[in-house]
């Protein structure tokens, strides 16, 4: 089996790419990436959002039509590139 920890993001994600959810879930689910947004927080001085942040930070978000269907919005830390799940897979075999 093999645990997520074991797989470091290295491919950037792009629309179109296969993606694995990267957190718990009933089974292995794959997706595609149908959309992507970036969110610039603090960029011109305004941290009111997130008033604890001194410092400007971006959050990426893709959305992903997963294999049942389903839309979601999903960080790229939730996500696994299917390249590299593959990768992984071969790896502890």
């Amino acid at each position: 089996m093999v645990t997520m920890k074991k797989i470091k993001m290295k491919k950037n994600i792009i629309i179109s790419d296969i993606v694995i959810r990267a957190y718990s879930w009933n089974k292995t689910t794959f997706g595609v990436v149908v959309g992507y947004e970036r969110e610039e927080y603090g960029a011109d001085g305004d941290t009111e959002e997130f008033p604890m942040t001194e410092e400007p930070f971006i959050l990426d978000h893709f959305t992903v039509m997963w294999d049942d269907g389903s839309l979601s919005t999903e960080m790229w830390e939730e996500l696994i590139h299917y390249d590299e799940y593959v990768e992984a897979i071969g790896a502890s075999r």
